[in-house]
């Protein structure tokens, strides 16, 4: 169920993936500028994250996750309206602030949920989930934003409320248990371990955070590259944005069952990062709708063998009483990388080109490879990270 709530959800995400070419084309702000504002949208997420871990531990994750779809959705309806580059940032970093205090809920509830054996195949599916709704998303959006840009907020609020509703008709009876637990846990003396004391799983974060720097180009810039480059309409980059969520959709879950108990953690983390900056580097060397697909493809495995794994990893890791501030500091990495790619990715466009911003991307998805092998060497214990997977 928290799975469908999650297909609902982003079966409507239209807006981030367009608001790079929103800013640009509709509003009319220059990519520098667009890039601060998409900086907005980082710095929102990572005071969202954060804050959600802490309510979570704080209210419990039902709460936060219906309060955050309900007023994310009620939110995407008035953003349309600003249009200045001031009111355009503080209005995305509002957003991102209300929609991701959700993600570390989110994670707290299907590790609270899911039997301990099955949690790395509990996130999968419902990565599953998001990955077949943002397939679902950007196809649709970017065909409706050949008529109106206004119509994606519409969309993309229409599904958040809709997604909440579902989540509260079907947990409203569940979360006694949940409030019962937190209230057991709040009287007992056993010490709760401080997700930024764990020293190896802070430089897994700080890591995670560079991976997706990386990443999350294929929201800030790739559209651009698409739009620039090949003088492609924004149905074609939902095309491709699309892509990515079926290629995920179709083989984590495969990739998980098959090999996920047949290789370490780090394993897949490695090789994923490792691909995430192949992905990248090979956009520099020719020009041809066949080498988009092909490192779209290599970004969408990319994704499958970094992020279920790590999840994992780090619900297993924090443990119950913990897992709302573990989450929240995970899901901040993530939040950083929003900070700073799309400012990064934008100013390595307007002072190099896209050769110079995919050939930085290469280059530091490789070295974050390293940095993943790196901690497991220095530490000198291979399964340090590996623990409860």
């Amino acid at each position: 169920m928290l799975s469908l709530v999650m297909l609902i959800n982003r079966s409507g995400a239209m807006v981030i993936p367009f608001l790079s070419i929103y800013l640009t084309e509709k509003i009319g702000l220059s990519k520098v500028e667009a890039g601060y504002v998409l900086m907005g949208y980082g710095v929102g997420a990572v005071i969202g994250t954060t804050l959600g871990g802490q309510l979570t531990e704080r209210f419990g994750h039902y709460k936060v996750q219906a309060g955050s779809l309900i007023a994310t959705g009620v939110y995407l309806f008035i953003l349309p309206l600003l249009s200045s580059f001031v009111g355009l940032i503080v209005g995305v970093t509002t957003l991102s602030i209300i929609a991701d205090t959700i993600r570390p809920a989110n994670g707290a509830s299907i590790g609270y949920y899911a039997k301990k054996e099955n949690v790395t195949k509990a996130f999968s599916l419902n990565r599953l989930a998001i990955n077949l709704g943002i397939s679902i998303g950007p196809s649709i959006g970017g065909w409706l934003a050949t008529f109106s840009y206004t119509l994606l907020f519409i969309t993309d609020g229409t599904t958040c409320i809709l997604a909440g509703i579902a989540f509260i008709l079907y947990f409203r009876n569940l979360r006694k248990g949940e409030d019962a637990d937190r209230e057991e846990r709040k009287k007992s003396s056993v010490p709760v371990r401080k997700a930024y004391t764990d020293i190896p799983f802070v430089l897994f974060c700080i890591l995670n955070a560079c991976f997706a720097l990386v990443f999350f180009q294929i929201l800030y810039t790739l559209p651009l590259f698409y739009v620039e480059e090949y003088a492609v309409d924004t149905t074609f980059v939902g095309y491709m944005l699309a892509l990515n969520g079926l290629v995920v959709f179709a083989f984590e879950m495969i990739v998980v069952h098959l090999w996920g108990h047949k290789f370490k953690v780090m394993t897949f983390v490695i090789f994923g990062a490792a691909l995430n900056g192949l992905a990248y580097l090979m956009l520099i060397f020719t020009h041809s709708n066949a080498l988009l697909i092909t490192s779209m493809v290599l970004l969408s495995f990319a994704e499958i063998f970094a992020m279920p794994f790590a999840i994992a990893w780090v619900s297993n890791r924090a443990g119950e009483a913990s897992r709302g501030s573990y989450m929240g500091l995970y899901t901040s990495s993530y939040a950083v990388a929003h900070i700073i790619a799309p400012l990064a990715g934008t100013q390595l466009i307007t002072y190099g080109g896209f050769d110079l911003l995919y050939g930085v991307l290469g280059g530091f998805g490789l070295l974050t490879a390293l940095g993943f092998y790196g901690i497991v060497r220095a530490v000198n214990k291979p399964t340090l990270l590996q623990e409860d997977t």
